[in-house]
C-alpha cells in the first residue's frame, strides 16, 4: 500500500513538470511586452537656420531612422513652435511625408505631426524623410521651433532645434497707375552679377498686392526694375520703364527721382505709350513672337515685349509709325503688319491678319507616298 501512494506520487509530479516543460513558451509569449525595444533612433536637420522676408514660407527636411522589432515599434515626429517675436502671430507648423523606404506612415487631423511605424519589423530600418513648414511668419525677428522624436507613449528620444529669422523688407514701391483688377508682375533683374558672386538672385519676380504694392528684402547689388501690364488693361497700359535701384549694406543707396518714395515707399508706374500687338488668322488670335520692328525711316528697335494671356504682346515704344514682324508660336506662320502709328500718351493696337489658307492639299507620287519640295 505504501509503494503504491508512492508510486502515485512520483508519476503526479512527473505529470507537474512535464506540463511545466509544455507551458513554460506560452507563458513566455504571454508576457512579452507589446512594443520591444527600438534600436537606433536619430533625427537630423538639413539646416538649422533659415533667413527668409516678412510673409514668405520657410521650410526645412528632417531625416528619422531607427530599427523597430515590432510592428507597434511607432515613432513620432512633432514640430512646436517654442518662441517668437513680441506681437507675432502664433503660427502651427506644417509636417509632410516627402519619402519613407520600409516605413507605415499616418497623421491625424493635426498637420504638426506624423507617425512611423516599421514595414518589416525586425528585418530592416526604417528610413523617412520629412518636410516642416512654417508659413506666413508676419512679424521681423526670430522664430524657434523645435522638432520632437517621441515613442507613441510620449517618451521623447530626441529633439532638434529649428531657427527662423525674419528680416524686414527694404524695398517697398507702389505701381500708381494699375488699371487691372490683378496683382501686376514687377520683375528684378541684377545687372551685376560677377560684383556678387554670393548673390543668389538673377532675375526675381513678384507680384503685387490688392493695393498694387509689393514688398521684399533685396541682397546688394544694381538691379532693373520693370512692370508687366495685364492682359485687361492691354489697350491702357505698356511695360515700364527700367527703374534703377543700387542696394549697397542692404539698404537702397540710390533709385530714379521718378520713383521719389512717399512714407518709404517707391512710386512706380506702367507705361501709358506704345503698342499692343494682336495676330490673327482667319480672325483667330495666335501666339506668337515679335521678330522685327521698324520705324518709319528704316530704323529697326529692338523692344523688351510683355506676352500677356489673351496671346497680345504688349511694347513699350516711343510715338511713331511702325510695321511689326511676327512669326507664329502655337502655329507656323510669318506676318507682317500694315502701318502701326502710336501717339505720346496712348496705347494703340495693332492686328498683323494672316489669311487663313483655304485650299489644302498633298502631292502623291505614283506609289501614293508624299512628295515634299525640295
Amino acid at each position: 500500500m505504501a509503494f503504491q501512494e508512492r508510486y502515485g506520487e512520483i508519476r503526479h509530479r512527473i505529470v507537474q513538470i512535464i506540463l511545466a516543460v509544455l507551458i513554460a513558451p506560452l507563458c513566455v509569449f504571454s508576457i512579452s511586452p507589446a512594443s520591444a525595444e527600438i534600436i537606433g533612433p536619430s533625427l537630423t536637420i538639413d539646416a538649422a537656420t533659415e533667413t527668409v522676408e516678412k510673409y514668405e514660407t520657410a521650410s526645412a527636411v528632417v531625416t528619422n531612422q531607427f530599427f523597430g522589432t515590432s510592428a507597434n515599434d511607432t515613432l513620432s515626429v512633432t514640430a512646436v513652435l517654442v518662441s517668437m517675436p513680441a506681437g507675432a502671430t502664433p503660427k502651427t507648423p506644417k509636417v509632410s511625408l516627402l519619402y519613407s523606404q520600409d516605413g507605415v506612415t499616418s497623421q491625424s487631423d493635426n498637420t504638426y505631426t506624423i507617425d512611423i511605424a516599421p514595414k518589416h519589423p525586425g528585418k530592416v530600418s526604417t528610413y523617412s524623410q520629412i518636410r516642416i513648414d512654417a508659413t506666413s511668419l508676419d512679424l521681423a525677428g526670430t522664430y524657434v521651433f523645435r522638432i520632437y522624436l517621441t515613442k507613441k507613449n510620449g517618451e521623447a528620444l530626441t529633439y532638434l532645434t529649428w531657427t527662423i529669422t525674419v528680416r524686414e523688407p527694404n524695398f517697398k514701391a507702389k505701381i500708381t497707375n494699375s488699371a487691372s483688377s490683378s496683382g501686376n508682375k514687377v520683375q528684378l533683374v541684377l545687372t551685376n552679377p560677377k560684383d556678387f558672386p554670393n548673390n543668389p538672385w538673377a532675375v526675381k519676380e513678384f507680384t503685387t498686392d490688392v493695393n498694387d504694392e509689393v514688398q521684399t528684402y533685396i541682397e546688394n547689388g544694381t538691379y532693373e526694375v520693370r512692370l508687366y501690364p495685364n492682359a485687361d488693361e492691354a489697350t491702357t497700359r505698356v511695360p515700364s520703364v527700367a527703374y534703377t535701384f543700387v542696394i549697397n549694406s542692404g539698404v537702397v543707396a540710390a533709385y530714379p527721382t521718378s520713383a521719389a518714395p512717399v512714407s518709404g515707399v517707391y512710386q512706380l508706374a506702367l507705361g501709358i505709350t506704345g503698342l499692343n500687338v494682336t495676330s490673327t488668322i482667319g480672325g483667330v488670335k495666335k501666339a506668337f513672337n515679335p521678330i522685327r520692328i521698324s520705324a518709319a525711316n528704316g530704323v529697326r528697335k529692338t523692344i523688351n515685349p510683355a506676352y500677356l494671356s489673351d496671346k497680345s504682346v504688349s511694347l513699350a515704344i516711343d510715338a511713331g509709325t511702325y510695321k511689326i514682324q511676327v512669326e507664329g508660336t502655337d502655329t507656323k506662320f510669318n506676318g507682317l503688319s500694315g502701318d502701326c502709328v502710336v501717339t505720346t500718351g496712348a496705347v494703340s493696337t495693332c492686328d498683323v491678319a494672316i489669311t487663313a489658307n483655304n485650299f489644302p492639299f498633298q502631292v502623291v507620287g505614283a506609289s501614293g507616298e508624299t512628295l515634299t519640295a525640295l
